[in-house]
C-alpha cells in the first residue's frame, strides 16, 4: 500500500463516523449516534492495526486523536458508559480536539517525531513547532466549544485550520542534526 493510499485510510473512520452521526442530526440522542461510533471505532481499529504495521509511515497526530475520540466512543457504546456519551453528546465535536490535544502533549514530550510528526532531524524545530500545533489545537478546542451545534464552525473549521497549520510547520521544520 502506498503512502497516498495509507493517509486517506486514516481518515476513513472520521469520514464514516461525520456521515453517519450527521443523517442523525446534530443533537441527536438515538441509536444511529451509538452506532456511528461504533462504526468509526471498530473502523479506526482496524485502520491504525494496518497502519501501524507499515513501520515507516509516522501517523498523522490530529487523524490519531481523532481515531482515539473515536474508539472511546465506541468503547463507551459497547460498554454502556452513559457518562462519557453524554459528555460527547453534549459538547460534539469538542471531545474529539480534547483528544487531538491528549495526543499532542503525549508525542511533544514521548516521540522524537513530535506532535507535527516530522521525519526531519532537527529535535529543536520539531519541539517548537509541536508546541505551536498544540496552541492550534487548543484554539480548535475552544472555537469548537464557542459553536458548539454548528456544523461548520465547530467541526469543519477547527478541523481544516488544523490540518493547514499542522501542514505549514511540518514544511518548516528545519533540517538540522539534534
Amino acid at each position: 500500500m502506498g503512502e497516498r493510499q495509507l493517509k486517506f485510510l486514516e481518515f476513513v473512520p472520521l469520514i464514516l463516523y461525520f456521515t453517519f452521526a450527521r443523517a442523525a442530526g446534530p443533537d441527536s440522542a438515538g441509536r444511529q449516534w451509538e452506532i456511528a461510533f461504533v462504526i468509526g471505532g471498530v473502523l479506526s481499529v482496524v485502520a491504525l492495526s494496518v497502519l501501524l504495521r507499515h513501520g515507516a509511515y509516522i501517523l498523522n497526530r490530529v487523524m490519531l486523536g481523532a481515531n482515539l475520540f473515536l474508539i472511546s466512543g465506541a468503547l463507551a457504546v459497547a460498554l454502556g458508559f452513559a457518562p462519557l456519551l453524554d459528555i460527547y453528546r453534549r459538547f460534539n465535536p469538542a471531545p474529539m480536539f480534547a483528544w487531538v490535544i491528549a495526543v499532542g502533549i503525549a508525542t511533544s514530550l514521548f516521540s522524537a517525531h513530535g506532535f507535527i510528526g516530522s521525519s526531519k532531524p532537527g529535535r529543536q524545530g520539531k519541539h517548537l513547532h509541536s508546541v505551536l500545533l498544540l496552541a492550534a489545537a487548543f484554539a480548535a478546542l475552544g472555537i469548537s466549544a464557542v459553536f458548539r451545534g454548528q456544523i461548520f464552525y465547530a467541526d469543519i473549521l477547527p478541523f481544516i485550520g488544523l490540518f493547514i497549520v499542522n501542514d505549514r510547520l511540518q514544511s518548516r521544520t528545519p533540517n538540522t542534526p539534534g
